[in-house]
Order: C-alpha cells, then sequence, then structure tokens
C-alpha cells in the first residue's frame, strides 16, 4: 500500500472505474477533519456537497481513526431508492470497524501516518488488503446470526478478539453474554474448572459450588483464545460438549444442557500440530465450521 490516506473499503462488492470516481471525496476529508461518521439522505440539504456532481443519495462515511490520527475510512453508499442509512447501520460499521483499526494500527506502513497529509484525492479502492478487509466484513455479517462454530486464525495483534466481538454484538446473539478466556494464560488444573464449573466438594478447595464460564455464557457466545495451547484432556471434554450440547461439573454426573456458541482463535498452524499429535483432528474440524483467516 503506497498512499498512507486511503479508503480501506467502499462497499461489500466489486466496483467498475466509473463508480470509483464517483466517489464523494468531499465527505471523506470532511469525516476525517471533524473525526466524526457522516450519514447523508439529502445531498441538497448540505451545501459541501451541491457541487458533487454524482446521482447519490445516501451516504454513510465513518472515518477509522488510529491514535487520534486520520487512517482512512468506511465509505457506503445507495443508489436513490434504496432507503437512507439508520443509525442501526451506523452502530454495525462501529462495531465492526475495531478489527480493522487494530489490524492497521499494528502495519508498519501506518507507523508514521502522523508525519502524512490528508490527500483523498485517489481513494484506494483495489489491492489484496482491500479485498482481505472487504472479506472480512462480509463474513462478520454473514455469520452474524449463524449457530455454527467460527474458527480465526491469525497472528497475535491481529484483533482476533475484537472480530470474534463484532460477530456476537452484531448478532441474534447480542443480548446474551460474551465470555473470553485465553487458554494458554491458565495453568491446566485450574483451566478444566475455569471451563466446566465444579460442584462441592469435588477437590481440596471446593468449599461451594461454581458454574464455569462455558456455563456462564448460556445463551451467548464462548470465546476460546489460543486454542492451539488446550492439552488433550481438555480437547475432548470439549469435544463432547460439541456433540451433545451438555455440560458436566467436575465432580457431577448430571449433565446440563447447554446453549452457547462458541468462537476459537489461534496463532497457530493448526493442522502441523494435529501432525505432531498436539492437537484433535476431530475437534479441529467441529470448530471449523466457519472459518475466518485475518491478514
Amino acid at each position: 500500500m503506497n498512499n498512507m490516506n486511503q479508503v480501506v473499503f467502499k462497499e461489500s462488492r466489486e466496483i467498475t472505474q466509473s463508480e470509483s470516481n464517483e466517489i464523494n471525496t468531499e465527505i471523506i476529508k470532511k469525516a476525517l477533519e471533524e473525526k466524526q461518521p457522516i450519514i447523508i439522505s439529502d445531498f441538497k440539504a448540505d451545501s459541501v456537497l451541491l457541487d458533487s456532481g454524482n446521482n447519490l443519495k445516501n451516504v454513510l462515511c465513518l472515518p477509522l481513526i488510529i491514535e487520534n490520527k486520520p487512517a482512512g475510512a468506511i465509505y457506503l453508499e445507495r443508489k436513490d431508492g434504496l432507503g437512507p442509512f439508520t443509525r442501526e447501520n451506523l452502530e454495525f460499521v462501529i462495531a465492526i470497524s475495531k478489527p480493522i483499526n487494530l489490524i492497521l494500527k499494528n502495519r508498519e506502513e501506518f507507523q508514521e501516518i502522523g508525519e502524512r497529509s490528508v490527500d483523498l484525492a485517489k481513494p484506494f479502492l483495489g489491492g489484496e488488503k482491500s479485498k482481505t478487509f472487504r472479506y472480512i466484513l462480509n463474513l462478520i455479517d454473514r455469520v452474524k446470526n449463524s449457530y455454527a462454530p467460527v474458527f480465526i486464525s491469525g497472528e497475535s495483534g491481529t484483533g482476533k478478539e475484537l472480530v470474534a466481538k463484532a460477530i456476537h454484538e452484531n448478532g441474534t446473539r447480542r443480548n446474551g453474554e460474551f465470555v473470553a478466556v485465553n487458554c494458554g494464560a491458565i495453568p491446566e488444573f485450574l483451566l478444566e474448572s475455569e471451563l466446566f464449573g465444579h460442584v462441592k466438594g469435588a477437590f481440596s478447595g471446593a468449599v461451594k459450588d461454581k458454574p464455569g464460564l462455558i456455563e456462564e455464557a448460556d445463551g451467548g457466545t464462548f470465546f476460546l483464545d489460543e486454542i492451539g495451547d488446550l492439552s488433550l484432556h481438555l480437547q475432548a471434554k470439549l469435544l463432547r460438549l460439541l456433540q451433545e450440547k451438555e455440560i458436566r461439573r467436575i465432580g457431577e454426573n448430571k449433565p446440563r444442557l447447554i446453549n452457547v456458541r462458541f468462537i476459537s482463535a489461534t496463532n497457530k498452524d493448526i493442522e502441523k500440530e494435529i501432525e505432531r499429535e498436539n492437537f484433535r483432528e476431530d475437534l479441529y474440524y467441529r470448530l471449523k465450521i466457519i472459518a475466518i483467516e485475518l491478514p
């Protein structure tokens, strides 16, 4: 990406060069200068846009701000007759912009963005990065209401948890809990109890019944970060849970029905971990019904 001040995302479909030329750069400049989103449903009401020379009637533009500096914009347009953008549309775009901001923040080409001037005369609408962002945004929108498990892969710092939150917060489970756990941050002997819970007397120190984190996510979303660090023992328990849709606390024989959507993430090559017999292949394919790969 040669131009630092470029539009990251125009809209979720292929566009022609003539359509690219119709983008109203004045809207983008205004959004970046004011560092505020813009929704316009009537160009005639805004004198800045009277001479835009295009046929657009509805525009939503969200500036991407990194460390209080403009990094680009998400620019959406609708032709007249498709209805105006709504507050709900803006809230969704804000939610899905979070992982994009984090991805951009961690890219070397944006480290010196504050030293560049804001010149959006030639918005960036092509290239592999733009296509990747459009793909991720499309996929979040398509899978947000699905009950199928989602598997997110990508390097550390690419915003895997933010993508998971965007899926949860914009889907039908948004009124439920979003519970996240890093499988590599908790020792195995504690992680089992944290995930599955326990009953009083199950082990030394279990002085009362305690529901696990998976139970707390009932009706919502459970995010397993760094799933590649999960032990084979806990992998087997997780596989059983996915198959039977029920959970057993440690020390309890009675199963409890559970309604949780699982999203997992890793920075490891799980297929290589399977070859090394560090990860169960059957669990991998249970978790990877929907796959999202972050750049």
